[in-house]
């Protein structure tokens, strides 16, 4: 089961506000970055923006770990 699933199985309202809130920001900050991508062709900036991708996925990542823990821990 996909996390996305587990966190809407679960009991905790409050952990599942919390993770839908988190989700979308992350999708919203990665999908600007991604805009901002399409509205230059400077290759120095794209780098700039891919490493900024590149932290939103790691943050995300991070995040989708701790919640791994706190569905364990219910």
């Amino acid at each position: 089961m996909e996390l996305d699933e587990r966190v809407e199985a679960c009991t905790d309202e409050e952990l599942k506000k919390e993770f839908r809130a988190r989700r979308l920001q992350c999708q919203d900050m990665f999908l600007s970055l991604v805009e901002m991508k399409r509205a230059t062709d400077r290759k120095d900036v794209w780098e700039g923006l891919a490493r900024q991708q590149q932290i939103v996925l790691d943050k995300w990542g991070e995040y989708e770990k701790e919640i791994e823990k706190r569905l364990a821990d219910l």
